[in-house]
């Protein structure tokens, strides 16, 4: 049996683009992914935001709209994203499903949680829409009142490295 008969040509396709020529949006932040918040519980993290009156929306928004925050991205983490999303949507013009909450977006566009999904989408259709969470809020204002309010965000957010 020969590797291309094992193998997707969109599977090998992306491993290629992963390892060498991935794609990342442009214009982020420079905070370091292991500085950056990660949603465990949507619910609570949504109900902690409603106590300082802020909401969250779902929104559809085109996939290269879309700034990231942290400045690091994983190349076989968004492999892997790639092939689920791929596996699970035969066509992607119209948009990308991706399994549990969508990716977390401020109110001026930038991902706070969800950043290797947003890469994996990005590579795959970076003109599709998406649905998104969007948090009322600017990113930069957001991020500070994640983290200096830890007590408040125990329960909902956590923190990893980069090679999780």
């Amino acid at each position: 049996m020969k590797l291309i008969d094992l193998l997707k040509a969109t599977t090998a396709r992306d491993y290629f683009t992963a390892r060498n020529g991935l794609l990342v949006p442009t214009g982020n932040l420079g905070i370091s992914r292991s500085a950056m918040p990660q949603i465990k519980d949507f619910k609570k993290f949504e109900k902690v935001l409603g106590g300082y009156g802020i909401r969250i929306k779902n929104k559809r928004v085109r996939i290269g709209d879309i700034s990231l925050t942290q400045n690091e991205i994983n190349k076989d983490k968004v492999f892997k994203l790639m092939t689920e999303y791929r596996n699970a949507n035969v066509r992607t013009r119209g948009g990308v499903n991706i399994p549990g909450f969508p990716p977390v977006l401020s109110s001026d566009n930038f991902v706070l949680d969800g950043s290797h999904r947003q890469v994996a989408m990005y590579n795959i259709n970076k003109h599709a829409y998406q649905d998104y969470s969007v948090v009322d809020y600017p990113i930069r204002e957001l991020y500070s009142l994640i983290k200096d309010n830890p007590a408040k965000f125990a329960g909902c957010v956590k923190y990893q490295g980069l090679m999780e």
